[in-house]
């Protein structure tokens, strides 16, 4: 510590205050507070303060307290509590994909485990990109190309059912 106004003082000097720092370094706070009269003050302000918080006695609340802030408070408007609202159609359609792609991850797993016991694997494997997309990879883009067929054949009526319920009925 070289002067009352070093950056740093006032925290080595709350740490020597409260008995947070090691035994060497406190013998070096004390050494210099004994030749230093601004710190030899911080040290007792700090007495001081905590003297004042100790002595100042706890005081109950008033008994109506609570009454009484509520009652500064500003009137809120009643708020209308809406119904309950019955779950999302397009929410239950999606979780109904859930059991979809269980069966899809089954059904690469046996069209995998199929082609790898196939006859025809041997030379399949021969190609560089089946080769490096295995059995199960090979199964996986199979079976995604053929749902991408089936989602072009199902697109039609689905464009059509869209357009039906984006007409207003007649009355």
């Amino acid at each position: 510590m070289t002067g009352p106004h070093a950056e740093g003082n006032r925290n080595a000097l709350l740490d020597f205050y409260f008995q947070e720092c090691d035994p060497q370094r406190a013998a070096a706070i004390r050494a210099h507070v004994e030749g230093c009269a601004a710190c030899r003050e911080y040290l007792e302000m700090l007495g001081r303060v905590e003297g004042a918080l100790r002595a100042w006695a706890d005081e109950a609340p008033p008994v109506d307290l609570g009454r009484r802030v509520l009652e500064a408070l500003p009137p809120r408007p009643l708020r209308r509590v809406p119904p309950a609202r019955r779950p999302d159609p397009e929410a239950s359609a999606l979780l109904s994909l859930i059991p979809a792609m269980a069966l899809l991850v089954a059904a690469v797993r046996w069209a995998g485990g199929w082609l790898a016991a196939s006859a025809y694997w041997p030379q399949l494997e021969k190609w560089t990109a089946l080769h490096a997309l295995g059995a199960w990879g090979v199964a996986a883009l199979l079976l995604l190309a053929l749902g991408g067929l089936a989602a072009l054949a199902v697109a039609p009526a689905l464009v059509f059912e869209s357009r039906r319920h984006a007409r207003p009925s007649p009355a």
